[in-house]
């Protein structure tokens, strides 16, 4: 994962199962957004690939992408 030339994390791994609650906690600067934002089809993998439903994110064309991401939700935290 990266962000720009700057390498956040290397060898990314996890899964997220329907109806799990999944969250993302750390320090200033440790990559929660840049996560967030390879997650929800903001922004693609520098490296590798985001499977969603079995199907590569990045691979599927721009429609299904979207009603991709209109599976997914997101509550960001207040103040």
């Amino acid at each position: 994962m990266a962000y720009g030339e700057r390498i956040i994390q290397r060898e990314l791994n996890f899964t997220i199962n329907r109806g799990d609650i999944f969250i993302i906690m750390g320090g200033s600067g440790c990559g929660k957004s840049t996560l967030l934002r390879h997650l929800v089809g903001l922004m693609p993998p520098a490296k590798g690939r985001i499977l969603y439903q079995a199907r590569d994110f990045w691979q599927v064309g721009e429609e299904e992408r979207r009603a991709l991401m209109q599976r997914i939700g997101v509550l960001y935290q207040s103040g």
